[in-house]
């Protein structure tokens, strides 16, 4: 295409030029008429050296001065100025450019009084070039078109003259294109100029500085033929995976290669290719697709290329769209071993009525071959006097629950899916294990690094005999999944012990659930979902509170207790608890770790009697970092072991009870003895009829009765031991009482 934009510095240049140029011509000296610059205007190729020449009539010139060419710009080329004699000189410009296009060159002329200026413009040409990227094509069979690029930019008022001649083989002479397009470059021809033969083609191009370009092309125009596209284009749909197409062409009398191209969404394409021959290209092509998906819209592109003697291009594409008929679901939603949740204090105590959620994968959409209308579910209890539940869920959940399985009952799960046209032929299934199956639920964090990846680890799992683990997340609605948003899930070998994952960057990590669910031979734990989300490699910020310091059970220790700091968004977590004490006034602290697995407890043994303790709390991240201390706490360990004096106190103490109980038996006995003597004596005053009475010894009236000497001195004993009692032993068990409380 031959166009150029021209600047606007290029405009100011060529004004300047016409005013100087208009100046110099409009000379009010009669003389002037006498004197001439050669070539006016001329117009040169780039490359080409010029001479400008300056001249005057000798004889009419008599009293001239002085003639000079003078140019009105710098020029990249050489010059040269020659005088040849008093009244002709010479300006040369060699291997003048395109830059030097529009130069000015002007002969002055000093005659008598008279100052004369005569204007000569140079018209630098662009060298012409052979065309590019020259092409025809014959369009079906019945015109021919061909085209082609000019390589560069000539510039306004710069374009070669363009000549298109073409001939026949075997022809002599050329004819002109009658249809030439020069600025776009190309020329049309129909039918009558050709009938699938091959063509010369000279393309001339040619500047005003007369200098010209060939470009000869040898073309077949049987082999460069592009057929119209096809024409009447029709489907028929069979089945659920089965289309029909029909097709024909605008000119029949040539053979061709038909080509389809089938395309959906599922990016199952494919590709046929049919080659007609003299008896089947008057006829419409037909041809059936099968194996195609069920309720899916296919597009179907149609295009034919010529074959046999003729060749060349496909035509345009012409395309159709069918949709298939809708079929039963291809497969069932896909669950994972593991892939169930239930809360493990449901079962505790006399409770046998759990509540059981199982989530899966929603099916996928080349997999549900229409639109999903529901999702049919079965529990069936693996015990054979256990209870089946069956239950129909909505098509878009990817999470449920159902109420009222039994916990001694293991349970396997089905799910399949449903349209129109019926359920899905297999289901998937998964095992429920037992709550009393024996299989441990994993101990495990989430800690976030304040990005969409979050990192899960595992804590004493090497006790547990698993084949491997499987880590869930979900979005978190009031605790469970939200029904209506897709459950993630991996699994992950044995061995592993931290485990990354990648949640949607535009949520935050506290708007998803979590879990972990050992996979065993016997079956898998399923999860128990947490939302608590810690910040990774960070201090801990907070300080254990309600930190309380109490005497211990053994001597000289005490006990220390604290509340575990609690799940905080932005706060890490704390692996171990660190407790430091020290005697008060005491600078040097000793310290002891507890597990943050454990109780929040520690009991501190060994310490001094009777010492005042002060003593503080602080946490401890898995990579070491320590976080604030607690409010300082203080106690006082006891010894709470007998002293010597107070045992010695007690052994006497002892000693004389016994002594005192001996004693005070033996008095109530001695006691007696007597009264029973006296009682004896008593009845002897007794008169018995017959029997002379004063031969019975009787005391008299008011004579006294002594008692044993033994009596007398255990009494007198007796009253010494309680006096010492209540002087020396009672204020040592009153002392040592009060200690122990």
């Amino acid at each position: 295409m031959l166009t150029s934009k021209t600047t606007e510095v290029e405009d100011r240049v060529l004004m300047l030029h016409f005013y100087i140029a208009l100046c110099c011509t409009l000379s009010l000296c009669v003389c002037a008429q006498e004197f001439n610059i050669t070539p006016l205007d001329p117009a040169v190729c780039a490359g080409a050296d010029v001479t400008f020449r300056c001249s005057s009539a000798a004889d009419k010139m008599s009293q001239l001065k002085q003639i000079q060419p003078i140019i009105l710009r710098e020029v990249e080329g050489d010059t040269d100025l020659k005088l040849i004699n008093q009244h002709t000189s010479e300006l040369t410009l060699y291997n003048v450019t395109n830059k030097d296009d529009k130069l000015l060159v002007c002969c002055s002329l000093v005659h008598g009084d008279c100052d004369i200026l005569l204007a000569s413009t140079l018209n630098v040409y662009p060298l012409p070039e052979k065309v590019h990227n020259f092409s025809c094509l014959v369009e079906n069979y019945n015109s021919m078109n061909c085209s082609w690029n000019y390589g560069k930019i000539y510039g306004p008022f710069k374009e070669p003259e363009v000549a298109l001649q073409w001939r026949m083989q075997n022809d002599s002479s050329w004819k002109e294109c009658s249809n030439l397009n020069t600025r776009y470059g190309y020329c049309y021809w129909d039918t009558s100029h050709f009938i699938m033969k091959k063509m010369q083609i000279r393309l001339t191009l040619t500047q005003p500085c007369e200098v010209s370009v060939v470009s000869d092309f040898q073309i077949d125009t049987s082999k460069i033929v592009k057929p119209d596209p096809v024409v009447a284009l029709s489907s028929k749909v069979l089945n659920s995976t089965c289309i029909q197409i029909v097709w024909s062409n605008t000119v029949n009398i040539y053979r061709k290669e038909h080509r389809v191209i089938v395309s959906s969404k599922w990016r199952d394409n494919r590709e046929l290719r049919i080659n007609s021959t003299a008896d089947t290209e008057n006829l419409s092509q037909r041809r059936t697709f099968c194996n195609l998906h069920p309720h899916t819209y296919y597009t179907f592109t149609v295009s034919t290329q010529p074959t046999g003697q003729q060749a060349g291009f496909f035509s345009d594409p012409k395309a159709i769209v069918a949709l298939t008929y809708s079929d039963k679901p291809s497969t069932s939603p896909k669950v994972t071993k593991g892939g169930y949740h239930w809360h493990r204090m449901e079962c505790e105590g006399n409770s046998n009525i759990r509540r059981v959620c199982i989530f899966w994968k929603p099916l996928k959409e080349e997999d549900k071959n229409g639109d999903i209308k529901g999702l049919h579910v079965t529990f069936t209890a693996v015990q054979r006097n256990g209870p089946t539940f069956q239950e129909d869920w909505p098509g878009d959940l990817t999470y449920g629950c159902v109420n009222g399985l039994l916990c001694n009952t293991a349970y396997t799960f089905t799910i399949k899916a449903e349209n129109i046209n019926g359920t899905s032929e297999q289901g998937s299934t998964l095992y429920i294990s037992s709550a009393n199956s024996g299989i441990p639920q994993p101990t495990f964090i989430v800690e976030s690094n304040n990005e969409n990846q979050l990192y899960v680890s595992l804590a004493n799992v090497e006790r547990i005999n698993a084949d491997g683990f499987v880590v869930a997340w979900c979005r978190n609605h009031n605790g469970g999944c939200k029904s209506d948003h897709e459950v993630q899930w991996k699994r992950f070998p044995w061995n592993t012990r931290e485990v990354v994952i990648q949640i949607d960057p535009t949520k935050s990590p506290q708007d998803f659930l979590y879990g972990v669910s050992v996979l065993t031979e016997q079956g898998s734990s399923g999860v128990e979902w947490q939302d608590c989300v810690y910040m990774k490699n960070i201090k801990p910020k907070r300080e254990p509170r309600n930190v309380a310091v109490s005497a211990g059970q053994e001597d000289n220790s005490l006990v220390v207790t604290w509340d575990k700091l609690t799940c905080k968004s932005d706060e890490p977590y704390i692996a171990m608890y660190n407790v430091r004490y020290n005697k008060l006034g005491d600078e040097y602290r000793k310290s002891q770790t507890v597990t943050a697995s454990g109780e929040a407890r520690l009991v501190m043994e060994d310490l001094e009697e009777d010492q005042i303790y002060e003593v503080t709390v602080r946490g401890i991240t898995k990579d070491g970092g320590f976080g604030p201390d607690s409010e300082p706490r203080t106690g006082i360990p006891l010894n709470k072991s007998l002293k010597t004096g107070t045992i010695v106190g007690i052994s006497v103490t002892a000693f004389l009870f016994v002594v005192l109980s001996g004693v005070g038996c033996y008095c109530v006995i001695s006691g007696c003895t007597k009264k029973a003597k006296y009682a004896i004596n008593e009845a002897a005053k007794i008169t018995i009829p017959g029997l002379n009475n004063n031969d019975v010894n009787t005391p008299s009236e008011g004579t006294s009765v002594d008692c044993d000497p033994s009596y007398i001195l255990a009494a007198r004993f007796y009253m010494f031991a309680c006096s010492f009692l209540k002087a020396a032993v009672l204020p040592g068990l009153v002392s040592t009482s009060s200690k122990l409380r």
